[in-house]
């Protein structure tokens, strides 16, 4: 996850709510924060427990903090591993593009959960 979603989980977390806030506070224009504190906010959600969990969160939450987050639509598609369902999650909820690479990926995974 990028920035806003690291900050944005970090402060749904109980346990990181305060240091994510101590780090960037509410208010702050994320593109005047440096690197290294957005490494440290990124490394409040690096403990296992909570960077696995992180993928279920971007699904459900992302959609409460952006315009195009993961919706029901996408969460639909995904669930009935379709190829335009992928392609909604890669280009309208993660913000990113399809790619040959990506495709091989996420059918390899297909082929493992089945």
């Amino acid at each position: 996850m990028n920035i806003p979603f690291n900050l944005a989980y970090a402060k749904d977390t109980p346990s990181k709510k305060d240091a994510a806030l101590a780090l960037i506070p509410e208010g702050t224009d994320l593109n005047s924060v440096s690197a290294d504190v957005k490494n440290q906010v990124r490394a409040l959600v690096l403990d296992d427990d909570l960077d696995f969990a992180s993928a279920a969160w971007f699904l459900t939450r992302s959609q409460e903090l952006t315009q195009t987050g993961c919706d029901q639509d996408i969460r639909d598609g995904l669930k009935a591993a379709t190829e335009a369902g992928w392609e909604d999650f890669i280009t309208k909820c993660v913000g990113t593009t399809v790619t040959d690479e990506r495709r091989a990926v996420y059918n390899a995974a297909l082929a493992a959960l089945n």
